[in-house]
């Protein structure tokens, strides 16, 4: 199962239909589940990066995650990842599609390595 957050929005409600259609289980995520529709194959649950208390049950039993990143929310995600299972993390880092400037890779592996206990 492969977890997504962001999963409301114009990117993510992509990655969620195309995940589905290519056969994976999802677990999407937002901040207000009954507020959404997602297709009857998801798995929704609430969650927030900006609200690390919210996380541990989005990342239960998972190994993958499609990370649509809020930074003011990026460490608490990686503190979460960090005490869970997760083993992979795609990062959207386009600034032309989150309308910021994105995180350099160097920048990305930095944090990832920090979080899951690696040297910078």
């Amino acid at each position: 199962m492969i977890l997504v957050n962001g999963a409301t929005g114009n990117v993510g409600s992509h990655v969620v239909t195309q995940l589905l259609d290519a056969g994976d289980k999802v677990r999407a995520v937002t901040r207000t589940p009954g507020n959404r529709f997602f297709p009857e194959q998801a798995e929704v649950v609430p969650g927030d990066l900006t609200q690390p208390d919210t996380l541990s049950e989005a990342l239960d039993g998972l190994e993958r995650a499609f990370l649509f990143p809020v930074f003011t929310g990026l460490d608490a995600f990686l503190e979460a990842a960090r005490l869970s299972d997760l083993q992979h993390v795609v990062l959207l880092s386009s600034s032309t599609v989150t309308g910021r400037p994105a995180f350099t890779y160097a920048q990305w592996a930095a944090h990832r390595a920090a979080a899951f206990g690696g040297r910078r």
